[in-house]
């Protein structure tokens, strides 16, 4: 599950976009070569995704043959795809594997092509909203900045996530994230519209992983950017409304897997912390070296120390260019607290 840290490692190298707020610096002029080299990343998961995937299930993914069968039969109700797997709710990636599964045969090969372009459809809309601050601000470091969030998103390293069909409900969260943030800030939109499309799509990643929850929280920095009306604040009421709904629903009739202490980590305080510190950083280390773990507790620390430092930077005019920025990181923080 390395992908776990994939949105904040997309966010951490974008960041740098807004340190040049002040400078005034000259729209930076894009050429297509550095599109097609900020994509080409892509281009090399998707050759590896189709020379190494094969279209059984393998693993994990035959669990999903009971919700099947059931849907065959007709025997199949909302509880069947309500119902939770381990502590998450997988209501959207059960619907669309069905839908998949009976359109295909159950061919893994038409999941693992979704999976693609959902984070296609995530780094293009990080690309986008770089590209558009850039256009706006200026930044020498743009093109660095993009093409090291792509390898980031679209590393080789991360072979269970592109291999494996299940591996879909944690892009769909993802890929709902990304899409929350985005239309926060499509300007031609009422804002009204944008709040409740970015409220839709945290639903879908409620219902799609446990994490998916974190959204709601992440996206309060975009959110509370959203242009006001004359009772101020509503937004941001009716947004904690839905976040709480959510939460009731989701956790209606839960259960936690037998022998799970939730609260464990407060037991050993240090043990659990330096895990976590460890796991912000995992994504950026190799995980079968010696050296690995004092790595991923140096850079998982250097990533909590940015977080802080953008945390303290969101006023004033640098607000609109840090939002979206610090939305992702946050969602990369709660995703691994929560983890």
């Amino acid at each position: 599950m390395v992908s776990t840290g994939q949105p904040q490692a997309a966010a951490t190298p974008d960041l740098a976009v807004s340190t040049t707020a002040e400078s005034e610096a000259p729209a930076p002029k894009i050429s297509w070569v550095w599109h097609l080299l900020n994509f080409s990343p892509a281009l090399l998961l998707v050759w590896f995704v189709s020379r190494f995937s094969v279209k059984i299930p393998v693993l994990d993914e035959w669990w999903l043959s009971y919700v099947f069968h059931a849907v065959r039969l007709g025997t199949a109700t909302f509880n069947d795809f309500f119902a939770q797997h381990n502590e998450h709710r997988l209501f959207f990636p059960r619907l669309i594997w069905t839908s998949l599964a009976f359109a295909t045969g159950w061919n893994i090969k038409a999941e693992l092509a979704l999976n693609v372009l959902l984070v296609v459809i995530v780094f293009a809309i990080v690309y986008q909203i770089a590209l558009r601050q850039a256009q706006r601000i200026g930044s020498a470091l743009f093109n660095l900045a993009n093409l090291s969030s792509s390898l980031f998103i679209f590393s080789l390293t991360q072979y269970e996530t592109w291999l494996l069909g299940v591996m879909g409900a944690v892009l769909l969260v993802h890929a709902s994230v990304a899409f929350a943030i985005g239309v926060c800030f499509i300007q031609r939109l009422h804002p009204w519209t944008r709040f409740v499309l970015a409220a839709v799509f945290c639903f879908v990643a409620s219902f799609s992983m446990m994490q998916g929850l974190a959204s709601w929280i992440a996206l309060l920095p975009c959110i509370t950017l959203l242009p006001k009306e004359s009772r101020s604040g509503r937004k941001l009421y009716l947004w904690c409304f839905l976040f709480a709904s959510s939460v009731v629903i989701y956790f209606c009739h839960f259960r936690f897997s037998p022998g799970r202490d939730i609260l464990r980590f407060l037991h050993h305080p240090l043990q659990a912390g330096g895990f976590f510190v460890a796991l912000m950083g995992n994504s950026f280390c190799q995980s079968d070296a010696i050296v690995s773990g004092p790595i991923a507790l140096v850079t998982g620390a250097a990533i909590l120390l940015g977080l802080g430092a953008y945390v303290t930077m969101l006023r004033g005019e640098s607000k609109e260019i840090i939002a979206p920025w610090l939305s992702l990181a946050l969602f990369g923080f709660f995703y691994a607290a929560m983890v």
